[in-house]
């Protein structure tokens, strides 16, 4: 997809992507609260060269995949604001690429609608301005359902590759997607 034509869900939806960055400047609060100081303080040990403390403070409440991603953020000491920002891209990008997903199937009024749809669902907003995997999590969901639909359509084994690798990058985010992938064996 070439993201500068004008037909590109890039352009389509880029007035959300605006309108998240907005809601992130409104619900930002530069101060921890619930989780967020735990996956600040994973990424932390992760750039200290280890993930959880040993014994008795062991802690694997958390995967390490958002951590992970924290991991610049928290060596270079970023301001707060430039983590929560990556939320407005993330649920962005699950837009666009759910939109490419429906897109294989769909036609295209039928793929825009739902990706609007789905870039209106307003519950999600709530989680923007958090230091949360929520949409971390979303964006890799929509990433891998386009990888995986693209392994359907017989567009190569490469695809295959890519939507394991992000199936698993999942799994060590939100812990559930592990359960899940046993299940599913």
């Amino acid at each position: 997809v070439n993201p500068i034509h004008k037909s590109s869900p890039f352009l389509q939806h880029f007035p959300f992507l605006l309108l998240y960055v907005a809601i992130v400047f409104v619900l930002h609060e530069d101060s921890f609260s619930g989780d967020e100081r735990r996956y600040y303080q994973f990424a932390e040990n992760l750039t200290n060269g280890f993930y959880s403390p040993s014994l008795p403070d062991f802690n694997l409440w958390n995967g390490p995949g958002y951590p992970i991603f924290l991991m610049p953020f928290v060596y270079f000491g970023l301001p707060l604001l430039s983590i929560t920002l990556f939320n407005a891209l993330f649920q962005y990008l699950s837009i666009v690429f759910l939109h490419q997903s429906l897109r294989l199937y769909l036609s295209p009024k039928t793929s825009t609608f739902i990706a609007v749809v789905w870039a209106c669902y307003y519950i999600s907003f709530q989680e923007l301005g958090g230091i949360l995997t929520e949409s971390f999590s979303l964006f890799l969901i929509s990433l891998f359902l386009y990888c995986f639909v693209r392994v359907n359509k017989k567009e190569g084994l490469k695809w295959g590759y890519r939507s394991g690798i992000v199936l698993a990058y999942l799994a060590l985010t939100k812990i559930i997607f592990g359960y899940v992938i046993l299940v599913m064996l």
